[in-house]
């Protein structure tokens, strides 16, 4: 009994010794490498926030849905302006964007999250959304009908060398928070090359025919689902991805991006 006790004394009073160190190590890292703010490099106070309130309150946000096709301010309950219904079978889901990817803190933020895989920014986005949401009035009817949050995928390869989908960062982040369920009802097939190197909105369209498949048909079917992206450009990676969720029997389809370019 006395040896468990002293056993017991030793392995709390080396617990304590090792938490001291640490704080010792963070304290003498922070005077070193003080953390900075991600963008505009000012000294932050609070080190878990990777952006700095000056920061944080010039970016701009949105306040409305837009249409996928022409930018437009859209009222609830309309996919796209009236472009017809080839359009509208074409782009099958509601668009929502927090930002405008024009916003330089924005633009410098999805970059570094991206490719210096600073994922500290993930839940900031994820901020930014449920922001968004919060601000729509009125807010889609389909926010209520006990949505999924879905991540875009990214291919397996293109996944492994990157080591994460910063996608599925923020969607994860954006469940928690608003307290959906989270799922990654998608997978892509084809590794597309990126599409900022086809100009054209009708090639970006036909590039990505093909690109997602759901193998979960049962999770899918007669369900809403939040797509979640970080960017959307020409619309043809959310079009592609609603439209093959659509075939698999999903009932309404709600496409929410950090930003709109």
């Amino acid at each position: 009994m006395k040896n468990e006790a002293e056993e017991t004394t030793n392995a709390y009073g080396l617990s304590h010794i090792s938490f001291f160190l640490f704080r010792i190590s963070r304290y003498a890292l922070d005077i070193l490498f003080p953390p900075l703010c991600a963008y505009c490099e000012a000294y932050l106070n609070d080190e878990t926030a990777p952006l700095c309130n000056m920061c944080l309150a010039t970016i701009v946000k949105q306040t409305a849905l837009i249409c996928p096709i022409c930018n437009a301010r859209m009222a609830d309950n309309k996919n796209i302006c009236t472009h017809g219904k080839s359009k509208r079978d074409q782009y099958p889901y509601l668009l929502g964007a927090a930002t405008h990817y024009a916003d330089p803190i924005i633009r410098a933020c999805i970059h570094q999250c991206k490719y210096e895989k600073v994922h500290s920014l993930a839940p900031v986005f994820a901020t930014l959304l449920v922001e968004y949401i919060n601000a729509l009035d009125p807010k889609p009817r389909l926010l209520s009908a006990s949505p999924i949050v879905v991540p875009i995928p990214l291919h397996m390869h293109k996944e492994r060398n990157r080591g994460f989908n910063q996608s599925a960062l923020i969607a994860r982040s954006f469940a928690r928070t608003i307290q959906l369920p989270y799922d990654e009802l998608l997978i892509k097939l084809i590794d597309n090359d990126p599409q900022a190197q086809t100009k054209k909105r009708i090639a970006r369209l036909a590039r990505m025919h093909g690109a997602f498949a759901v193998p979960r048909l049962a999770a899918v079917r007669n369900k809403t689902i939040i797509l979640i992206d970080d960017v959307s450009t020409s619309g043809a990676t959310l079009s592609e991805a609603a439209r093959t969720l659509k075939q698999a029997g999903a009932k309404k389809i709600f496409a929410l991006v950090v930003a709109k370019a």
